[in-house]
């Protein structure tokens, strides 16, 4: 409407058309299956309100390039070869050029990558570290090369599986690797045991690698006796929690240790928890300025050794101890925490099961209140060593048996939150596989460290018995002790070995493997 300086007026009008974004719907069958996976993806319950789809577009793995144009067909199929989560999306172009996008998960599963290292003697390697990027970090020992009888073995992996570096690290005696962990800046901090440097016999080793395989620092602590460190955790500040064993400090004939430094590697506070006997820890978490110190015991409990679950705070003032056991052996190898903040507990029972040795798993409120308690096993022996779980809520158990093959076979068990199993499998080779360690990624792969004589193995479905245990829990109060062991800085001997990878060195060799998982 236009007016003029008389006050007359005078209106007209025109239609204008605003376009209306076509809406892409992608529908996938399947959508999880065993690589190579063939899916046929449907869009054609796209739409667009005021015109019409002129063209189907697709990206198989989501990395932002169109793979294929289907034009106005909106059917089509592609093999996924290689197993991986894939991001397939799907944009549709109207008649205008206006464009909708949708997009589906596809999971192919199985192996992505399997590598064996190793020479002449016996290698192995523990739990794989995995960082954002998926670099991959391990550690354990070796006896194929280095400066002694067995020396630390450190490794790293390219994210598609390509060995980066390869170090040792040790004296003219053993020296042990156990765990490693990864923190903020990309470096590798090692724990474990050694006899040549130190105080006593064995004294607890602490080393610290940068991302490209420098040595940034190294430290011992222990006393006259022996000690061993089993795990390491980090914190979300970069502090270092370590656990291990100790038999020249404590109440009893060896004691569990936990200690925490710094970043930079500098001691805050020591403690020791036993008895009169015998307590070995094997776990250490960190979790919300929270620790839980795992392991067994002989002083408490209701049978030989029992498990036990300690609760500190960040300070290393103690909040809780849990036993549980029965008549035999029942030892605690892993702890790990689900989306519910419950803690999952893994490691081999002889008080229960088939066999002489079965796999167990128990989860524990974070007040210590034990909510579940399962076993699986064989007639032979069964072990769990690591536990992880994922943001399904699906649990990992990673062991050995010896129930379905005539040697060792590493096994990986996925079972609910409940305890009900998913899947059970192992992955064999002609000789003797051990699953000592497993990583879940935040992609949804799977990462094992172990050993085996080479990487030629392959994955099996097999059938393991379920029953519920009805372990005792006991709340033990232990004898606590603020030690004040001796520090070293030593000088270790380093070498950068070749080794021989997949075919095989001669014996045991180091084992690590990304999949995912069925």
């Amino acid at each position: 409407r236009v007016t003029d300086d008389e006050g007359a007026k005078d209106t007209e009008s025109v239609t204008i058309s605003v376009n209306a974004k076509p809406v892409a719907d992608i529908q996938a069958d399947p959508t999880e299956g065993d690589a190579p996976l063939t899916v046929d993806f449907d869009a054609s319950g796209s739409s667009d309100p005021d015109g019409t789809i002129v063209k189907y577009e697709w990206d198989w793995d989501g990395d932002g390039s169109w793979d294929y144009d289907s034009g106005t067909d909106p059917t089509v199929s592609h093999e996924y070869t290689t197993a991986g989560e894939y991001n397939a999306k799907l944009r549709v172009t109207d008649d205008d050029g206006a464009t909708g996008a949708d997009s589906v998960t596809i999971k192919a599963t199985g192996t992505v990558w399997v590598h064996t290292w190793g020479g002449s003697g016996k290698e192995l390697i523990g739990r794989p570290v995995v960082s954002a990027s998926g670099e991959v970090f391990v550690c354990g020992h070796v006896w194929s090369y280095g400066a002694g009888g067995r020396d630390v073995l450190t490794m790293k992996y390219h994210p598609d599986g390509t060995l980066e570096w390869a170090k040792t690290w040790g004296g003219t005696d053993d020296d042990y690797a156990t765990q490693g962990a990864l923190d903020t800046n990309g470096d590798f901090v090692v724990v474990g045991f050694t006899k040549s440097f130190g105080a006593g016999g064995d004294d607890d080793i602490l080393l610290k690698y940068s991302g490209t395989g420098t040595l940034l620092w190294q430290l011992t602590w222990g006393g006259t006796g022996n000690e061993a460190l089993a795990f390491v955790d980090l914190d979300a500040y970069g502090n270092i929690y370590v656990a291990g064993r100790t038999n020249s400090f404590g109440a009893g004939s060896w004691d569990a240790v936990i200690r925490k430094y710094s970043p930079s590697g500098n001691l805050l506070w020591t403690r020791t928890w036993g008895g009169a006997a015998t307590e070995y820890s094997t776990h250490i978490l960190a979790v919300d300025q929270n620790i839980y110190l795992l392991g067994y015991t002989a002083s408490y409990g209701a049978g030989e050794y029992d498990a036990f679950l300690i609760k500190f705070d960040g300070e290393g003032n103690r909040q809780w101890v849990r036993t549980w056991g029965g008549g035999r052996n029942d030892c605690a190898e892993s702890v790990c925490v689900d989306p519910n903040g419950n803690l999952l507990v893994t490691g081999s029972t002889y008080s229960w099961g088939p066999g002489e040795d079965d796999v167990f798993l128990l989860k524990f409120d974070s007040s210590g209140n034990l909510q579940l308690q399962k076993t699986w096993g064989t007639t032979e022996r069964d072990q769990g060593w690591d536990i992880t779980v994922d943001d399904s809520n699906n649990i990992f158990i990673s062991g050995d048996t010896m129930g379905f093959t005539s040697d060792w076979d590493a096994i990986v068990l996925t079972l609910d939150l409940s305890g009900n199993l998913k899947r059970q499998a192992i992955w064999d080779t002609t000789g003797s596989d051990i699953a000592f360690g497993i990583f879940r990624h935040a992609n949804g792969a799977i990462y094992l460290g172990g050993k085996a004589p080479n990487a030629y193995g392959s994955w099996q479905n097999v059938s393991g018995g379920t029953p519920s245990p009805s372990g005792s829990v006991g709340s033990p109060e232990g004898t606590q002790t603020t030690p004040s062991g001796t520090e070293t800085t030593p000088d270790g001997s380093e070498s950068s070995p070749e080794g021989t990878q997949d075919s095989g060195g001669g014996g045991d060799d180091a084992l690590i493997m990304k999949y995912y998982p069925g």
